[in-house]
């Protein structure tokens, strides 16, 4: 999870990448902000950190469509 903007890559606080490996080796791949998918060396990333989940915090940044979260308990109407 990028966790600092960087307008040129065009990476901002709170983007998702997902690792891939590629012909070319690990890619770290993006969904932008205008729907294109791109793919960047792990060493050109902005600050960011592992994330194998994420708390609904840690999300603001995120512009979701549809959101959905799995809880373990039914919520209290």
């Amino acid at each position: 999870m990028v966790t600092q903007n960087d307008h040129g890559l065009g990476l901002y606080n709170g983007d998702i990448g997902i690792v891939v490996r590629q012909d070319e080796g690990l890619r770290v791949v993006f969904e932008l902000s205008d729907g294109t998918i791109k793919a960047f060396l792990p060493s050109r990333l902005p600050e960011h950190q592992t994330a194998y989940a994420m708390t609904v915090h840690k999300s603001q940044a995120l512009n979701l469509v549809t959101p959905s979260w799995c809880c373990r308990q039914p919520i209290p109407q």
